[in-house]
């Protein structure tokens, strides 16, 4: 089955049709959320002693070590940086 792309990027389509997302090739993510919402949270990851890019990480592991697929690899060490201890 082709993957749709569009202006380059890959798009994710539900079952009813919808797009829901664009994927690029890069290793970036990028939403859009209520401005409100990001400084909130921000300010909790701040608290916590994380930045996003850790909490993301350390979510999106858990998220597919819980969905049972040891196929998409989830070891990105090597991107995390210095952490915070």
């Amino acid at each position: 089955m082709a993957i749709p792309k569009e202006n380059g990027y890959v798009m994710s389509h539900n079952l009813k049709g919808s797009v829901n997302m664009a994927i690029g090739t890069s290793g970036r993510l990028v939403i859009e959320v209520d401005p409100d919402f990001k400084k909130n949270f921000y300010n909790v990851l701040e608290a916590d002693g994380l930045t996003l890019k850790e909490w993301f990480l350390q979510a999106a592991r858990e998220h597919i070590s819980r969905q049972g697929d040891h196929n998409v690899r989830h070891d990105d060490i090597e991107h995390l940086g210095k952490q915070k201890k």
